[in-house]
């Protein structure tokens, strides 16, 4: 009896992170721990678990690119590990990978030819001829032209790209295909097919695959079996249908919550619905030439496509039909018309499970004299990979007991018992002046976070729409905002400013709807939208340049120039102040904007768009696309008239957004987030700093970059300040944003559940809760709530001191003397603010000169959001600072003029 294709046994990676803990060890991260299946031949094993879950660690094991801890695994009977290197490159000529492709993975310096060809070096010697014989096979097989060997990855479309990776690893004819996120990143209808293209093959060739995905619904249809994969374990693993049927572990059921109601509505128990989808071959989407699964226009001369370097599915792409097939290689339609649209139907309502949020436009007959109807929904979850994860400003009230700000203006108006309530929204993209639906009409629900419920829609921006702001910019740019003095651009944001403060109630009120903060926040951030305008249209004629000695005979000066075209990604907690350091920084400059607001908070965004255009800023100053990050984010990231770009985000979107930016040489600020600690000595103020402490860490829901998310607390007096601290979280009351209470939701049920795992995770290592908030009474059940955490005693180097959680949660870590204070407080891979609480002054100073941060704080924390304070961090928290005069540099390039005058 011959032996499973893989065995994989008590698979164990264990790795020691750099960074030393207080009893001089390092941190062991256990990646894999115990995991073990077995893996027939022909058939299709699903791996699926939430991001850090060790799937792509145990691809890796699989692929023999990483050596475990202990453990095997086994091919054809034989461990990968234990063989010579010769028998383990031949093996590895029998195992490949089809790897994620969002943005370029495929070396976009080589070409089609090269990239796929590349696998065959296992094989050895080829003669050319036969090398592109196989290459030009290899292509077909995935519905791509032989012509195409001499183009370049980057002009094609993502779900091409994506074809491309799995003709590379097709080309050696392996028995194993690895396939890593393999649409994760793709547009849905580009899902399915990419989806049905490997279920073909894989019954074409007898070809044996290995699915991993974070997403339970990706692999219902196209795996035999499943292992479903929690913190390096494998929970649970089986046939896939009885584990959807079925699941006996929470952690499953909780991963099948976000696809069951659209699997239970398509009759998804139908025996051999598998065989029907892998029947679903439309001729189109295998044919030959130039069978394109996207609508973007063919790349001029140079490969440059008018989206940038690469033309992204996830961006528009299949919305329309392929283009005619024109090869003899296309398979013929199934014989079962009803079938091939019955099977059509159930892969693409179950991929698009994750993009619940996203709908179509609603008929004449759905929608009534007062716009669109509101979409019926409890739970909203996010895209994978398709959002800027939550980051956000140092927020204007962290300097203050909740409920002021300080370094703002006067409050315009009374504030009203019932601020104005904004009307159903039926919004649309501004550009060039004017409002635009979404290119191909495609929408976005706006959800409220205290409810649950939809209140209107958003366009689902393409590369498209990206496309028309950034020639609308660039217009601007050569026309009179090109020409206009820079005293004239501060009379323009001057008057702004006070159109935003006229309309600080209903900026107000939109936010609290939108993001879920509560409406005193929500007016602090409007008034200092306000703030940033004023101070920009001050300073805008302020930058000057220099002469500088040189040579007899010379005159040597310097200018300050605006870059030009400058794109602004912002995300969903802080849209009106990172709004208003950043496009009201880059307009002071004499830039034109396109600006790309998060899809969870696009309103207030928009409602700036429109005080512009009542400020009269000319048409195609600003210019505004909503949409999702891999959609509308990624075509601004990477369209090569964008000629600076600001973005605040997550870390992992930072890094590919500088990427993508790279390509076409375009500067970038990255604002990525923090793990800030408040330190607090033994001398501290203790009355004045606990308001700061629990505010810094409590306010919009602990969503805030800059939250002081880690109280480090001298021995002496932890236990009183934890005690004190226990009773002021006790108190703090948790609701709907119209309620103005302590805290409101937070942003969707993704990052609800995202919190709560760190809870969980909390209790299950015997963390101390030494203080709980309560959610208040008639508090929506559908509504995103958490309740602020306050855990003691928290080691140093564990994840909860680590990882940014982004949720209303305080760590208590206690420390002995000032170096074990800054030792701790530097032993993270953020660097955005440090609070240090002591009355000792020459202490004052050696703690800022030794915390490696952005900002430090002496006795306050966040100075009152501090519109004129520079602000950015180091490490892992970006680089480049925006507010502030700094701002105005970032948003500027300097140019020298040499003057030879005898």
């Amino acid at each position: 009896m011959s032996p499973p294709l893989l065995e994989v046994e008590n698979l164990v990676r264990h790795y020691e992170r750099p960074r030393t803990s207080l009893f001089g060890k390092k941190p062991i991260v256990e990646a894999l721990n115990g995991v073990s299946f077995v893996v027939e031949h022909g058939e299709s094993f699903g791996i699926v678990g939430e991001s850090g879950s060790g799937k792509s660690t145990l691809a890796r094991a699989i692929l023999a690119l990483e050596q475990p801890t202990s453990g095997s695994v086994k091919f054809k009977g034989e461990n990968l590990f234990n063989m010579p290197p010769t028998r383990k490159l031949a093996a590895r000529r029998h195992i490949q990978m089809v790897f994620q492709d969002p943005f370029g993975s495929l070396d976009p310096k080589h070409k089609v030819r090269s990239v796929v060809s590349e696998p065959l070096a296992l094989v050895g010697d080829i003669d050319p001829e036969e090398r592109n014989a196989k290459v030009a096979a290899a292509l077909i097989d995935v519905g791509l032209d032989a012509n195409d060997l001499d183009k370049y990855p980057h002009e094609f479309s993502g779900g091409q790209r994506q074809r491309i990776a799995i003709a590379r690893a097709l080309i050696t004819r392996p028995d194993l295909i690895v396939a890593d996120e393999p649409v994760s990143a793709l547009d849905v209808s580009v899902q399915a097919q990419v989806l049905n293209l490997m279920m073909d093959l894989q019954e074409r060739y007898d070809l044996t695959f290995i699915i991993i995905s974070h997403d339970l619904s990706v692999v219902r249809h196209v795996t035999d079996r499943l292992a479903v994969m929690k913190s390096g374990v494998i929970v649970e693993q089986g046939d896939t249908g009885r584990i959807f049927e079925t699941p006996k572990q929470p952690y499953t059921k909780m991963l099948l919550d976000s696809t069951l109601d659209v699997l239970e509505s398509d009759d998804h128990d139908v025996p051999g619905r598998r065989d029907a989808v892998a029947k679903n071959a439309q001729p189109e989407m295998f044919a030959g030439g130039n069978g394109r699964d996207d609508r973007a226009e063919a790349p001029p001369a140079g490969g440059k496509t008018n989206q940038g370097m690469f033309a992204f599915d996830a961006a528009g792409a299949s919305d329309h039909a392929p283009a005619e097939a024109t090869s003899s290689k296309a398979l013929p339609p199934d014989d079962t018309a009803a079938m091939i649209k019955a099977a059509d139907a159930a892969i693409a309502n179950v991929i698009a499970s994750v993009r619940q949020h996203a709908v179509d436009v609603p008929t004449e007959a759905e929608t009534d004299a007062e716009g669109p109807p509101l979409i019926e929904t409890k739970e909203v979850d996010e895209p994978p990979e398709s959002t800027e994860q939550p980051t956000g400003d140092d927020a204007p009230a962290i300097d203050e007991p909740p409920s002021t700000a300080e370094n703002v203006p006067a409050e315009p108006q009374p504030q009203t018992d019932t601020p104005p309530q904004p009307v159903m929204m039926n919004e649309r993209h501004l550009i060039d002046g004017e409002w635009h639906d979404a290119s191909d009409d495609r929408l976005l629900k706006v959800i409220n976070p205290s409810t649950g419920e939809a209140f209107g829609y958003i366009p689902r921006g393409t590369s498209d729409d990206v496309n028309l702001a950034v020639r609308a910019a660039q217009r601007a740019m050569e026309g009179a905002w090109g020409r206009m003095p820079a005293f004239e651009r501060g009379r323009l944001l001057a008057r702004l400013a006070d159109l935003v403060l006229e309309n600080v109630d209903l900026l107000a009120s939109l936010e609290a709807q939108d993001v879920g903060k509560p409406l005193r926040q929500a007016r602090a951030d409007a008034i200092a939208l306000a703030r940033y305008f004023e101070f920009y249209g001050g300073a805008a004629d302020k930058i000057h340049g220099q002469t500088i000695p040189y040579q007899d005979g010379y005159t040597v000066l310097t200018l300050r120039e605006p870059h030009g075209v400058t794109g602004h990604i912002v995300p969903w907690n802080y849209p009106m102040q990172i709004i208003g350091r950043s496009v009201g920084a880059a307009l002071a400059m004499g830039n034109a904007c396109v600006l790309k607001p998060g899809e969870d908070a696009s309103l207030t965004a928009l409602h700036i768009g429109k005080l512009a255009m009542e400020a009269e800023l000319p048409p195609g100053v600003l210019n505004i696309v909503t949409g999702f990050g891999d959609e509308a984010g990624a075509a601004l990231a990477t369209h090569p008239g964008i000629d600076h770009l600001s973005f605040t985000g997550s870390v992992e979107t930072g890094k590919i957004v500088q990427k993508a930016a790279a390509d076409h040489c375009c500067p970038v600020t990255l604002e990525l987030g923090g793990k800030s600690p408040q330190i607090v000595f033994a001398d501290a103020e203790l009355d004045k700093a606990i308001e700061f402490l629990v505010n810094a860490a409590i306010q919009n829901a602990g969503q805030t970059c800059s939250a002081g998310s880690r109280v480090l607390i001298q021995d002496r007096i932890y236990d009183d300040l934890t005690r004190r601290l226990a009773e002021r979280f006790s108190g703090l009351q948790v609701g709907s944003a119209k309620e103005d209470l302590d805290c409101g939701p937070v942003i969707n049920p993704v990052q609800k559940r995202r919190i709560n795992e760190y809870l969980d995770q909390a209790e299950a290592d015997s963390i101390a809760v030494l203080g709980e908030g309560k959610i208040a009474a008639d508090t929506p059940d559908e509504g995103y709530y958490i309740k602020p955490t306050l855990l003691g005693d928290v080691p140093p180097d564990h994840l909860l001191a680590q990882e940014e959680i982004f949720g209303p949660v305080l760590v208590a870590i206690r420390f002995s003397n000032e170096d074990d204070a800054i030792r701790i407080a530097n032993d993270s891979d953020y660097g955005l603010v440090a609070g240090v609480w002591t009355r000792d002054g020459a202490r004052q100073l050696r703690m800022a000169r030794a915390l490696k941060a952005g900002q430090v704080f002496i006795n306050n924390y966040g100075a009152g959001g501090g519109v004129e304070l520079p602000f950015g961090g180091v490490k892992n928290s970006g680089h480049g600072r925006e507010k502030g005069f700094e701002a105005l540099y970032g948003f500027s390039t300097l140019k020298t003029v040499a003057i030879h005058h005898g």
